[in-house]
């Protein structure tokens, strides 16, 4: 069995018995902005700082392969639903760094080929991620800081 990597615990992954697996990913890295207009001239740009990093994963899901189709789909929407943070592997490395944590922003999903009862045999499902924390910002630590923003807000 050949793991590629996974997703909290969605394995993409090639064997004699099931292949889950993707053909490529998209990653998309951007910076915060900012814009002062000014008169009579351009607006002058500002970095503020990193921006959101987002991933998608197109993964086809086969029953002649192995897959439980409904079974992946509603474990990845689940996911989605309860904005759990996940770790997401390839080759072996975790995406985003050392205790990187994803979030899975939606899941597309088309079902293309059906059983006589209607299960799907078939299906192209796409994982949209965001990069939600990386272990150096802890949510201990934003959490501080809007703790003291709120303070001065309420005493001004």
């Amino acid at each position: 069995m050949a793991v590629i990597g996974s997703i909290g615990d969605i394995a993409f992954e090639a064997s004699s018995s099931l292949v889950r697996t993707f053909d490529s990913y998209a990653d998309s890295v951007s910076a915060r902005i900012g814009s002062h207009e000014v008169g009579g001239s351009m607006p002058v740009l500002e970095y503020i700082g990193p921006g959101t990093r987002a991933i998608e994963i197109p993964v086809r899901l086969n029953s002649a392969l192995g897959v439980d189709v409904e079974s992946d789909i509603e474990k990845a929407q689940a996911y989605s639903s309860s904005g759990q943070l996940l770790s997401l592997v390839i080759g072996g490395k975790p995406i985003g760094g050392a205790g990187a944590k994803w979030l899975i922003e939606s899941v597309d999903v088309d079902r293309s080929k059906f059983t006589r009862a209607g299960a799907a045999i078939l299906a192209e499902m796409k994982l949209s991620l965001k990069l939600a924390r990386i272990s150096s910002t802890p949510a201990a630590i934003s959490q501080t800081i809007m703790k003291k923003n709120t303070q001065k807000v309420r005493t001004a």
